[in-house]
C-alpha cells in the first residue's frame, strides 16, 4: 500500500517545472513508510535527501531542468529506501519464524532427553508401559513440530536455501541502488546488473547470490571508502551487524562487534572500509593471520590483552 502511495505522487510530480518539482517532494518524503526507512535505510534516505536540497537549491537559482532532474533522483532513491526498509521488515520476520522453528526442534530435543532418562530410572520396573507413554509423547512433540512447521516455513531444507538466496538477490540489488545513487560507473555496475537465469539447485542459487552480493558489498565498500565516516554510515553498520544476527554495542573505542564470524567480519569490513578491524581476546593473533587472506593484512588487527573475545571497529563511533 505504502509503494502504491508513493507511486501515484511519483506520477503526480513528473513533468513539472523546477520550483513545482520541489513543492511535490513535500508529501512524497512525509508519506507513510519514511520514518521507517529512515531508521532502516539511513544511507539510501540520506542521500535522498541530498537530492532534495539539489532540488531547492537549483528551483532557487532558477534552473527548471536541473531542478526537475534532482527531484526525481530524490524520488527514486526514497522509493529504494522505502523497498530495503520493507525487506528488512520481512526478513525479521522470517527469522523470528525460524527461532520459533529451532525452539520446537529444542523443545522435541528436551522431550527425547525426558524420555531416555525416565527410561533409565524405570527399567527394572514397568519398562515396556514406560516406553509405550514416552513413544506417545514423542510422537505428539514430532506432530507439535510438523504443525508449526506447516504454520510457518515447515523444515524443508531447500525451500530456507531458495528463501534465502531470494533475499541475498534483493539485497544485492539494493547495493547495486546504493552504489549508483554514490557514483559507481557502469563499468563498476555491469556485472551485478547483467541478468542471468538462476540456477534450479537451491544450493548452487544460495551460492551464487552469496557470491553476487558479496561483490555488490565490495563495489559498495569502494564508494563509501571515498566519504567521510558520518552518523549514517555508523548507523548503516550498526544495522549491517543486526541483519547478520549479532547484537552491536557502542563504546568509546568503536563500534563492538561480539561474537561475529569469519564470514561476517569479512562482509562486514568489505562493506564499511573506513579504519582499522581490531580483533581482540584470546587467539586473536591467530584469527588475524587467517583472515589477511581476505582481508588487507594492514586493516586486521589484533589484541589478546583484552578479556572478551569480539571485534571493533575504532573509526565507526558515535558522535
Amino acid at each position: 500500500m505504502r509503494r502504491l502511495v508513493l507511486l501515484a505522487l511519483l506520477v503526480g510530480a513528473c513533468g513539472s517545472p523546477g520550483r513545482r518539482a520541489t513543492v511535490d517532494l513535500v508529501p512524497f518524503f512525509e508519506a507513510e513508510g519514511v520514518a521507517e526507512a529512515r531508521r532502516d535505510a539511513p544511507d539510501l534516505v540520506a542521500a535522498a535527501d541530498l537530492a532534495r536540497e539539489d532540488a531547492e537549491r537549483a528551483a532557487e537559482e532558477g534552473d527548471g531542468k536541473a531542478a526537475d532532474d534532482h527531484a526525481t533522483r530524490a524520488r527514486l532513491l526514497l522509493d529504494a529506501a522505502l523497498v530495503e526498509a520493507e525487506r528488512i521488515r520481512l526478513d525479521r520476520e522470517r527469522r523470528s519464524i525460524l527461532e520459533e522453528a529451532e525452539a520446537a526442534a529444542a523443545e522435541a530435543d528436551a522431550l527425547e532427553a525426558e524420555r531416555v532418562a525416565i527410561a533409565a530410572r524405570a527399567r527394572h520396573e514397568a519398562a515396556a508401559e514406560v516406553a509405550r507413554v514416552q513413544m506417545q509423547a514423542a510422537f505428539a512433540a514430532a506432530e507439535r513440530l510438523e504443525e508449526r512447521g506447516r504454520r510457518h516455513r515447515g523444515a524443508d531444507v531447500d525451500r530456507t536455501r531458495r528463501d534465502a538466496a531470494i533475499a541475498l538477490e534483493a539485497r544485492a540489488q539494493l547495493l547495486v541502488a546504493a552504489a549508483r545513487a554514490l557514483g559507481a560507473s557502469d563499468e563498476e555496475l555491469a556485472p551485478l546488473e547483467a541478468t542471468a537465469t538462476p540456477p534450479t539447485d537451491p544450493a548452487a542459487r544460495l551460492a551464487a547470490a552469496d557470491a553476487r552480493h558479496r561483490e555488490a558489498s565490495a563495489v559498495l565498500g569502494r564508494r563509501r571508502a571515498t566519504l567521510p565516516v558520518g552518523p549514517e554510515a555508523v548507523a548503516s553498520l550498526v544495522e549491517a551487524a543486526r541483519e547478520h544476527g549479532l547484537d552491536p554495542v557502542m563504546t568509546p573505542e568503536g563500534l563492538v562487534l561480539p561474537g561475529a564470524s569469519d564470514h561476517v567480519l569479512v562482509d562486514l569490513a568489505t562493506a564499511f572500509p573506513h579504519g582499522p578491524v581490531v580483533l581482540r581476546g584470546r587467539g586473536a593473533a591467530a584469527r588475524a593471520r587467517r583472515l589477511a587472506g581476505e582481508l588487507s593484512a594492514e586493516r586486521i588487527q589484533s589484541d589478546e590483552r583484552a578479556g572478551a573475545e569480539d571485534a571493533v571497529f575504532p573509526t565507526y563511533v558515535a558522535p
